[in-house]
């Protein structure tokens, strides 16, 4: 800085101006923050971008994994600094693994019984009782699951349809029919 008074003196003073990059990157989320799989379905992260006011190029890889071979929650998080060391704000996204089918369950084949009087055949008749439980359920994230069935106590006269009923863990309802006459 130069100044000069009215008799022509000159005085000079000198000031340093640095400039420095102080603004932090900006992460932004390709697609959506929450994604939502079914289990065994194949995940590849849509990634992100990152936008600077003073560096270019600039890319994050999350940290995270995601498992899609178990029912759960997953967080992959992304981070970056300038190359002045100023941080973006972390960014997540959650990725869900849900299970959404239902356990297959397979009926025993239909049978026919003798009546063992008017009112029918009872449920603990030995043929009838086998066929009850040979029924079976597999689903394909949680295995092997119980299986109920709507049988009546007394099986009457004529064609009665038994449904079985299995649940997994995560509440889906697998069902199968069979008859016995």
């Amino acid at each position: 800085f130069t100044a000069t008074d009215l008799s022509g003196n000159i005085g000079q003073s000198q000031a340093t101006v640095t400039v420095t990059d102080q603004t932090a990157p900006v992460i932004t989320l390709i697609g959506a923050s929450t994604i939502t799989l079914t289990v065994g379905d194949i995940f590849s992260d849509p990634g992100s971008s990152v936008a600077d006011n003073v560096d270019v190029g600039l890319s994050v890889t999350p940290t995270g994994s995601v498992n899609t071979a178990v029912v759960g929650t997953y967080t992959l998080t992304y981070t970056i600094s300038d190359a002045a060391g100023n941080a973006a704000l972390t960014v997540i996204r959650s990725v869900v693994v849900e299970d959404n089918a239902a356990p297959v369950v397979t009926a025993p084949a239909n049978i026919t019984v003798a009546a063992t009087n008017a009112g029918g055949t009872a449920a603990t008749q030995t043929a009838i009782a086998a066929f009850l439980n040979a029924a079976s359920a597999l689903d394909a994230v949680d295995g092997l699951r119980t299986v109920s069935n709507d049988a009546p106590a007394v099986f009457p006269l004529n064609l009665t349809t038994v449904t079985f009923t299995a649940t997994d863990l995560s509440g889906n309802i697998g069902q199968s029919q069979a008859t016995v006459t």
